[in-house]
């Protein structure tokens, strides 16, 4: 089955008003960043002593930022164009990642969901060499170096290296990207304007956190982010093989995680619901889990978060991909996203 044939059983069931914005989601948004706010003006003024806490505070913050930007960008939040893109450079500058970047990239991981043109899969046989086995063994999870907590830092390295591949021409690509979407001269020239912003907001922190705060105002709190957002980004499609068929239920993998925290990452753990409807505003995504448990039950993947990772802690370094999956058509050749 693909997509559309889970949707169409599903859709029914479905309010409309499922797939409006919810703008309110910025107010929540807000708020966080408020939060920060306030951490950083707090490092000029209270002892060493609480600068741990106060980076904890920012980084579950940003984090729920990070995951927020992501709803943003899939227009599930806000859609008129003089906000949205404005609102994306802000939130996404926030956590050091271009935006139009990750709109790429992230756009185009639901086009090619886990199949071999896919950005954000794990590293082929065909790909081993010295390079990608080195960054595999310290930024993927697998059974040779079991429990190594650099696998945590794996989202804010993929967000380097998707940025450095986008000033590669459409035909080529580093070693250690598995993919990659094409980009424009306008794109490229919009990264170029992000990373500036980012520069700017990097500086702004530094001097808003004051002398020898900004470790612990930036840094450490985007260590946070990347810890809380590369655990998701690993375990929403890991477990499942690759394959090239559309088939959003078989190639994804939603997390069962106590209620509190679902309502704080905004059901971020219900990710085969994103993928068959990723506009969906995700207050709903509870309701389409149950709708899949009822209609698709084999087929629906969604178990608690310690068995996936006792799960991805037994990967292979390299996957290989079933027979006839290898990729005849370069990235240059897909659709646009």
């Amino acid at each position: 089955m693909d997509t559309s044939d889970y949707a169409r059983v599903l859709m029914p069931a479905i309010p409309r008003r499922a797939f409006a914005p919810n703008p309110r989601k910025l107010i929540v948004c807000g708020m966080h960043l408020a939060g920060v706010v306030v951490g950083w003006v707090a490092f000029r003024f209270v002892a060493h002593f609480y600068w741990p806490l106060i980076s904890l505070v920012i980084g579950a913050s940003l984090s729920c930022v990070a995951l927020i930007a992501h709803d943003v960008t899939h227009r599930n939040v806000v859609r008129g164009k003089f906000v949205l893109y404005p609102t994306e450079l802000v939130l996404w500058g926030l956590l050091c990642m271009p935006a139009t970047v990750w709109k790429r990239v992230h756009t185009y991981h639901h086009v090619v969901t886990n199949s071999v043109d896919d950005p954000e899969r794990r590293f082929l046989t065909s790909e081993a060499s010295l390079a990608t086995a080195v960054y595999g063994t310290l930024f993927y999870p697998n059974r040779g170096l079991k429990y190594n907590p650099l696998c945590f830092l794996h989202f804010a390295i993929a967000n380097i290296r998707n940025t450095v591949a986008a000033f590669y021409s459409n035909r080529s690509k580093p070693k250690l990207v598995p993919s990659k979407p094409n980009y424009t001269f306008p794109d490229r020239s919009k990264i170029i304007l992000e990373i500036a912003v980012i520069i700017a907001i990097q500086f702004s922190i530094a001097k808003i956190s004051g002398h020898g705060g900004y470790i612990a105002a930036s840094l450490i709190p985007l260590f946070l982010v990347s810890v809380v957002t590369s655990a998701y980004f690993i375990s929403s499609h890991a477990l499942r093989p690759l394959r090239d068929d559309g088939d959003a239920l078989a190639s994804s993998t939603s997390l069962i995680l106590p209620q509190f925290i679902d309502k704080l990452h905004v059901n971020q753990s219900y990710h085969s619901e994103h993928h068959l409807f990723p506009n969906m505003n995700p207050d709903y995504y509870p309701l389409v889990g149950a709708l899949l448990q009822k209609h698709f039950p084999d087929a629906y993947h969604r178990i608690p978060v310690s068995a996936v990772w006792s799960q991805i802690w037994e990967l292979p370094l390299f996957i290989a991909p079933p027979v006839g999956l290898e990729s005849s058509a370069k990235a240059s050749d897909r659709p646009a996203v």
